[in-house]
């Protein structure tokens, strides 16, 4: 009978043995897969989460659309019509610095302001150019038109006239 012991022995320590092997592979491999996917490696194999926190988001400050009351319109067209009058000829980027104004928030007033005739521009897009009504500037030089020539007449070849 002391066989029959010595083999239950041999089979259980070689059963430890395999499984102990067995779980330093799948922590060898989850680990690998961790370092792979970019995640830290945590001792035990649990899930990997991560805690909430604080969430990245939009700055503090007004959110959604501006509403400005009419007041508030007509103030600011105001000093952006003192401010044409007194620098005719600039762009919307140059009245925004000299007044300390977002260029957002002064394109509503100047296009009331053109709609009721109060400022003209010239130029497109970026090159706009903005004036008082009265403020007396010419309009921008436009193109001279290329000049046309004339197309030369053909005259018809003097030839030989036939004798009879």
């Amino acid at each position: 009978m002391p066989k029959a012991t010595i083999e239950d022995q041999i089979q259980a320590k070689l059963e430890s043995f395999t499984a102990e092997l067995n779980g330093l592979v799948r922590k060898a491999a989850l680990e690998a897969v961790q370092d792979a996917l970019g995640g830290a490696s945590s001792g035990s194999s649990g899930s990997t989460r991560r805690k909430p926190g604080p969430k990245p988001g939009r700055k503090d400050g007004p959110k959604g659309r501006i509403r400005r009351t009419t007041a508030d319109l007509e103030k600011l067209s105001g000093t952006i019509h003192g401010y044409i009058k007194s620098h005719g000829g600039s762009r919307l980027e140059a009245i925004s610095e000299g007044l300390g104004v977002a260029s957002k928030e002064l394109k509503k007033p100047i296009m009331d302001m053109l709609a009721g005739r109060q400022l003209r521009k010239t130029g497109q897009k970026r090159g706009t150019q903005y004036y008082t009504k009265g403020s007396g500037a010419t309009k921008a030089p436009t193109r001279k038109k290329a000049t046309t020539r004339k197309k030369a007449t053909t005259r018809k070849k003097a030839g030989r006239r036939k004798q009879n």
